[in-house]
């Protein structure tokens, strides 16, 4: 299921609650003295904020880092409660696809092997079924070089605007004597504990193991199973969310979207989106 036509929508909106202190750094060209030398990233007014690219990467990490059992892609269904703890499967479609030739080449294979089923299409179509088809359900879901994920996630900003950030004194411990290491001093600037942010994430057109998966993950990001930013062995970075609140669209027999929001537990988020993105 590709985006040349809308079946669904699932647009999950929350406060994701600071479980502990949270570093997510900012840029730094040069070190200033009397500065932090660890600062949080900060918007145009000095707040700071979550970058919608750091939530989506730590779930994507999660996603990628699971072991043991496989699940392809080629959208076949299977059990992904014991999925989620499983491996999932690596794909070479950035290999495939990642020069302009080749895909101009798998277009034409496509074309010759199967001229009734893409004399109708644009090549542009053909080709986007072939990447899916070839797509692990992680890509599929956040994106690879070739292809856009089907899951956004927007920066999460501040509830209070008025929140502060503390700074946190550290020093570099030397691998060789476990000791501190001479002139390793440094401060890390953190969002405290107890800070509320806006969440909110979309995904589009998925099918019924991408969204039981999707679902799935939102439960364990929503219960703080998966951390974000960095200094996470010192701690730092365990979130959660509140308030979950599900918005659902599907394509109705009038042919316009349906809406229907539903205030969630974090156990309730996968049944809602599975509900929606059924089978036809």
């Amino acid at each position: 299921m590709t985006f040349e036509k809308f079946h669904n929508r699932v647009v999950i909106k929350a406060q994701l609650v600071a479980m502990t202190p949270i570093f997510v750094g900012a840029r730094e060209d040069s070190f200033k003295p009397g500065t932090v030398k660890g600062s949080c990233v900060k918007d145009a007014y000095g707040r700071p904020y979550i970058p919608g690219s750091s939530l989506k990467g730590s779930l994507r990490a999660f996603l990628s880092s699971l072991p043991d059992e496989l699940i392809n892609g080629n959208g076949n269904d299977k059990s992904v409660n014991s999925a989620i703890e499983g491996k999932l499967a690596k794909s070479k479609v950035e290999e495939k696809f990642g020069k302009k030739e080749d895909r101009e080449k798998a277009v034409i294979e496509a074309k010759a092997r199967n001229q009734e089923a893409y004399s109708a299409k644009e090549d542009g179509e053909i080709l986007a079924e072939l990447i899916v088809a070839d797509s692990t359900i992680v890509e599929r879901l956040f994106g690879s070089k070739v292809m856009a994920g089907k899951v956004k996630i927007a920066d999460a900003t501040l509830v209070d605007d008025a929140t502060s950030t503390e700074v946190r004194n550290g020093v570099a411990i030397d691998r060789d004597t476990r000791t501190a290491r001479d002139s390793a001093l440094f401060d890390t600037e953190v969002v405290p504990t107890g800070t509320l942010f806006h969440f909110n994430v979309s995904a589009e057109n998925l099918k019924p193991d991408e969204a039981e998966l999707f679902g799935k993950l939102m439960e364990y990001f929503a219960d703080g199973n998966i951390t974000i930013g960095g200094r996470i062995r010192a701690g730092l970075g365990a979130v959660g969310l509140v308030d979950v609140r599900v918005t659902t669209y599907k394509t109705g027999d009038s042919g316009f979207p349906t809406k229907e929001t539903k205030n969630c537990g974090n156990h309730e988020i996968v049944e809602v989106i599975k509900n929606v993105c059924k089978a036809d």
